[in-house]
């Protein structure tokens, strides 16, 4: 397995082992070659056919350096013909040993004194070989092979001391030969030549080996603290050890083909190990390295690692890959004798982190060996005693805590596995489908061990059982609806859930009660009779100052969805407090609020409350009252982020309550927050003295925004366009010089939000919207500004054409809407709106007439 050329060249064990390695081969390579230019300086320049008009002691010394060049001395001690050797030192000990002791032993008489005699002449004989073997192996392994080059470069030195190289002194045969070729053979720069190339052969690997003896060991643990394998636990000791074995895996491939570390690195490496033809230890050695790195990923910072997890979803669960995932899922099975528990729980972290792209329909049968993660401490202590080996005594079982922690890891593994797969329908549908699989995860619930043992015992296991039951219940078409109705009908685990609900201390312990509001909430969007306690108490959680962040963001949508769901619904939220929609109206005008999801919370509620509940009762009254009297307000905040008004009228104090438990006019007039307007449309909390969340804290405005204003629209479209003092006395309390101005902001308005950007789009729908409502209204509205502003809305939509075209696809509905989807487009508004305003005449109504009180609100 190799890994894409440049993506890996950061990584530690690129930049330290395989360079390093590289380093090593480069002077292997170096003291070979020169090896060879020796070898063929000796017996072709000097040997070759002047042999006899040598000096002896130069004629000594070239043949043994010429013997210790052939023999590859140089780097035969590090090549696996080494220990090849060591067993035909053991092949002459069995022959020795087999002819001494191969006796016939049915034999008596003179027959059996010879064969003692045999006998005692084979041990003679063993032990002889056993001695030549140990001698020549000692010679030659220790004298020769780590000794000769140390011995070539001694003769070396002491043929360029001596300085008394060429022919033979005394050799009158020499004396008639041609000067020019006498001047050849008595020359010493033939010998010097040699004897230099043979230290600098020397000095060459003797650099090799001061930089790699004591230099090896530190390069293993600098990778191994990049990675964060420091620590004194086994499995950090052991991820060191890897981490050794990889370099061992570098250096013996790049010894046989330099080229071998282009490409490699621990991921590879370990995919590597888990290919086909490898023995049982060598595969498990592959999880457990993938594994030690994904444990590593999560503690350490995750995105310092964003390429080694890229790289382990890619050679993991690409399809080219599906062989080594589905040995990795047969891996999970509690049965699978060959693999111990280490490897079991290297495998399920493996398959947890690449369990996103995990197709259960690919896998029908290792189906199976993912449910065994979820079971009874009994079958896994059963099985598991069976593989280990253990006696039945060796261990106390549950209470025994190293088996107790291995196996809640394997179940917190298993639950995690369960709910990353569960983000794909069709896996939600298989799960579903599978006998006794869903009543496997709800079994944590519905067994209510939290109540039964101490919180933090179970406070995981529970909390990964809730989270996964969140996206069964939540999964689209029958899938959901069948999960639903399984949850729904099991009084076990709705039990188990309303005590959650009520628990104190499941709220504290990480917040439980969380996802079993979300259960609850897609429960009750199937069911016609929806628990009025329930809806009561996430009114009393979202509308509460003293509850937790978390919780009342969570609140405020599952009202949102339950708002929309039904009349029913929206009519049982109304009616869970008595002045529950003077809470929500608080809440919008609350910008002093440092959390804008709780305004935004409150705008949907309040959007879904407007346009679902149509009953002509005291309830819509009041949601009337409550709303004529706070849009305007909205309406002067939106212009406020937008630029549009200035910073002086916005002084806002905490809104007080009026003894009719409303909000009073002039609470509402003096709601205004100290916020810094950068007059792009969007605003930056003058409490963030850092301000560095300026773009989670610009969507967040945006959303805010678009949420208010889609109120806004939704209000004068349900509630004033059918009142006409509703809309005298909304008109009247209309900011930045009232009505008559209205036209005026919006195309201002417009051309702040000119940007090709999902929440401008969103925007001029909305604008549009709030145009086509107004024409229903009888007030008057300059023509000319009305015109005004279908131009610049006609241009606008021109602008974001290709936007609006490419949005079309974002407005599929999933099943737990907070509010309904834009679904037109924005050129068909525009068309409409501007047919609307073709056609429109002005009325001469005072709209200050709304001074008299309205309906409603007088006794």
């Amino acid at each position: 397995m190799v890994c894409r050329k440049g993506i890996d060249s950061k990584w530690p064990e690129v930049k330290c082992i395989n360079d390093y390695v590289m380093l090593l081969v480069s002077l292997d390579m170096a003291v070979r070659g020169l090896g060879f230019l020796v070898l063929t300086w000796t017996t072709v320049v000097l040997l070759g056919g002047f042999v006899s008009m040598l000096r002896q002691e130069d004629f000594w010394c070239l043949t043994v350096i010429t013997f210790l060049q052939i023999a590859g001395v140089v780097h035969f001690y590090k090549d696996e013909r080494l220990p090849t050797l060591g067993k035909a030192v053991g092949g002459l000990l069995v022959l020795g040993y087999v002819y001494a002791h191969d006796r016939p032993t049915d034999t008596t008489g003179v027959v059996r004194v010879v064969a003692l005699v045999k006998e005692g002449l084979g041990w003679i004989a063993s032990l002889a070989q056993a001695t030549v073997a140990l001698i020549v192996t000692f010679v030659f392994v220790i004298g020769l092979l780590r000794g000769g080059l140390f011995i070539a470069a001694g003769l070396s030195s002491w043929r360029l001391l001596q300085h008394n190289y060429g022919t033979r002194d005394g050799d009158g045969s020499k004396a008639n030969m041609d000067p020019a070729l006498r001047a050849r053979l008595v020359g010493w720069a033939d010998f010097v030549v040699l004897y230099i190339l043979v230290l600098v052969q020397f000095a060459t690997l003797a650099y090799r080996k001061i930089i790699s003896l004591p230099v090896r060991g530190r390069i293993v643990d600098r990778v191994a603290e990049k990675y964060g394998f420091t620590g004194q636990q086994q499995a950090e000791a052991d991820a060191v050890a890897y981490v050794s074995d990889y370099f061992r895996y570098i250096m013996k491939g790049c010894s046989k083909d330099p080229t071998f570390a282009n490409g490699k690195n621990l991921v590879t490496y370990a995919v590597d190990l888990m290919g086909p033809n490898k023995s049982p230890e060598e595969y498990q050695s592959g999880p457990r390295i993938l594994g030690t790195l994904i444990s590593c990923f999560e503690q350490r910072k995750p995105a310092k690692f964003n390429g080694q997890r890229m790289l382990i979803r890619h050679l993991i669960g690409s399809s080219s890959s599906s062989h080594i995932l589905q040995k990795l899922l047969q891996m999970l099975d509690s049965r699978s004798r060959p693999y111990d528990r280490m490897a079991r729980e290297c495998a399920a972290t493996i398959v947890a982190f690449v369990a996103d792209d995990i197709h259960l329909e690919q896998f029908p049968e290792e189906l199976l060996c993912l449910s065994s993660l979820i079971e009874t401490f009994e079958d896994w202590y059963v099985r598991d005693w069976y593989q280990q080996g253990r006696n039945e005594s060796s261990d106390s079982g549950i209470d025994n805590p190293d088996l107790r922690e291995n196996y809640v890891t394997l179940l917190s593994h298993g639950m995690l596995i369960f709910h990353k797969l569960a983000s794909n329908g069709n896996n939600c549908r298989v799960i579903s489908k599978t006998q006794g699989l869903l009543s496997k995860i709800m079994a944590p619930v519905t067994g209510d061990l939290l109540h039964r043992t101490d919180h933090p015992t179970w406070i995981k296991i529970v909390k990964l059982s809730l989270i996964l039951m969140v996206r069964l219940v939540a999964a689209p078409g029958e899938t959901g609806a069948k999960v639903r109705e399984e949850i729904s009908t099991d009084k076990e685990t709705m039990g188990s859930m309303e005590r959650i609900l009520s628990c104190d201390k499941c709220k504290e312990c990480d917040g439980l009660h969380i996802p079993v509001m979300e259960i609850f909430t897609q429960i009750y969007m199937d069911s016609k009779n929806i628990e009025r306690n329930f809806i009561k108490m996430l009114v009393r959680i979202f509308t509460g100052d003293n509850e937790d962040s978390s919780s009342r963001k969570m609140a405020g949508e599952a009202l949102a969805k339950l708002s929309l769901h039904s009349e029913c619904s929206a009519g049982i939220i109304l009616k869970a407090e008595d002045d529950v929609v003077d809470h929500l109206s608080k809440i919008l005008i609350d910008l002093q609020l440092q959390n804008k999801a709780y305004i935004i919370g409150a705008a949907e509620i309040l959007e879904n409350l407007c346009s679902q509940y149509t009953t002509d009762d005291e309830c819509l009254n009041e949601l009337k009252i409550a709303m004529t009297a706070a849009i305007p307000k909205a309406l002067g905040e939106i212009y406020y982020f937008c630029g549009l008004v200035g910073d002086e009228t916005h002084t806002r104090t905490q809104p007080q309550l009026s003894d009719q438990g409303r909000l009073s006019d002039t609470d509402i007039e003096n709601q205004r927050g100290h916020q810094q307007d950068n007059h792009q449309g969007n605003i930056t909390s003058s409490s963030d003295p850092q301000n560095n969340e300026q773009g989670e804290d610009k969507n967040k405005n945006e959303e805010f925004q678009a949420t208010s204003f889609s109120l806004c629209v939704t209000v004068c479209d349900k509630l004033i366009s059918a009142d006409t003092d509703l809309a005298y006395h909304f008109y009247a309390n209309v900011p930045a010089n009232g009505v008559s101005s209205f036209p005026r902001k919006l195309k201002d308005m417009v051309e702040k939000m000119s940007n090709p950007r999902p929440a401008c789009l969103r925007m001029l729908k909305l604008t549009s919207m709030m145009v086509i409502s107004m024409m229903k209204h009888k007030c008057s509205y300059p023509k000319q500004d009305l015109e005004s502003l279908m131009e610049s809305l006609s241009t606008a939509s021109k602008d974001m054409f290709l936007l609006d075209g490419c949005m079309i696809f974002a407005n599929g509905e999933d099943g737990a809407m907070r509010r309904k989807p834009l679904r037109r487009s924005l050129v068909s508004l525009v068309e409409e709106a501007q047919e609307l305003v073709d056609k429109y005449e002005p009325h001469e109504i005072d709209v200050l007439a709304s001074s008299t009180p309205v309906s409603g609100n007088t006794n």
